[in-house]
């Protein structure tokens, strides 16, 4: 089954110990951006909310933080333990975390215009959005912070990263990673690899068990270093498979709208709830995961508007042209009638 991200991870890990360790990582941000490299998104995310709580804008976990709907149950946990995250805007809320879903940017200028009114500090969670522009910025330099989730684009188990451009809140992050406990790291990588792997009921707990001890183990591994170090130039092959799913069903309405460079983690497909379904069954024979989920069509965290769509993974393991045959035969479906 080809899922969201490739998973090869095994022999990403036995190639990453024959490489040196890169002294900078090849990723392209503008000087006066720091980069704070975690073990991950939610280790990253902890690290941020920690800062805010240092500098009293969160005074205790009565403070709030304004989230989207549509988000994995660990991360709100993990904003749990410094405040609490509600989509309600309040006199106590202080922040607001900016989710790029599947890579497509948020209308980010309603967005620091509201959050200026209100003066809430943005923190853009750009776990898939690794190399999206919106208005030709990247994502993740246009809040004050922003989150990276490697592991969501690469065969590495773990790895993230916070860009900002506070130098003091860049020094708390650092002085906080020499506090990680690195004991965890075998215990945290293990279970996240046998529940890709096998996907049962036991490596699925065995996984959400390994996600409350992310906040304690916050440093990145040297391997993970090496292995986005070798694997970054992959993603032209997801641009490439992006720029295919367009050109085949860029005409059938189905596609997000935008003007924006993206770069997606998965690519959602709209249409009824009865091609849906077919779609769905077309993807999974075609041997692709895939599902229902839902998707922020307004892209405006105070103004949603969340649609059904199907995944369509597009990953740089995948070949382009098993890609064209099954865009071929989607779009069979969307125009039918």
């Amino acid at each position: 089954m080809i899922y969201e991200v490739e998973k090869n991870y095994l022999t990403s890990y036995l190639r990453s110990f024959l490489s040196p360790i890169p002294k900078k990582l090849p990723l392209s941000f503008n000087d006066d951006y720091l980069m704070t490299l975690t073990s991950s998104g939610k280790a990253a995310l902890h690290l941020i909310l920690q800062w805010l709580s240092s500098q009293k804008i969160f005074h205790d976990k009565t403070d709030s933080i304004v989230t989207p709907r549509w988000l994995g149950n660990w991360v709100y946990k993990t904003i749990q333990q410094t405040a609490f995250p509600t989509d309600i805007v309040s006199n106590r809320s202080k922040a607001i975390l900016v989710y790029h879903q599947y890579g497509f940017p948020q209308n980010m200028d309603e967005i620091m215009t509201e959050a200026k009114r209100k003066n809430l500090v943005v923190i853009e969670d750009c776990a898939h959005a690794l190399e999206s522009y919106y208005h030709n910025q990247r994502l993740g330099t246009i809040g004050e912070f922003g989150i990276f989730s490697f592991s969501k684009f690469f065969p590495l188990l773990m790895g993230g990263a916070i860009l900002t451009k506070n130098k003091n809140a860049h020094i708390f992050f650092q002085e906080q990673l020499k506090k990680s406990r690195d004991r965890y790291r075998p215990f945290l990588t293990s279970s996240k690899f046998l529940a890709n792997k096998y996907q049962t009921k036991q490596t699925t707990e065995l996984l959400e068990m390994s996600y409350a001890l992310y906040p304690y183990q916050t440093t990145i591994s040297h391997s993970a270093q090496k292995i986005l170090t070798q694997h970054l130039p992959d993603l032209e092959k997801r641009r490439l498979n992006y720029q295919t799913v367009k050109s085949i069903l860029g005409n059938t309405a189905c596609l997000p709208e935008h003007k924006d460079e993206v770069l997606p983690y998965v690519v959602p497909l709209f249409s009824s709830l009865n091609k849906l379904d077919k779609l769905v069954s077309l993807i999974r024979r075609s041997g692709f995961f895939s599902n229902i989920y839902h998707f922020d069509a307004n892209r405006n965290i105070f103004n949603p508007n969340f649609l059904p769509v199907v995944w369509l993974p597009i990953h740089q393991g995948i070949k382009n042209q098993n890609l064209i045959h099954l865009c071929q035969a989607i779009k069979n479906i969307l125009i039918s009638k």
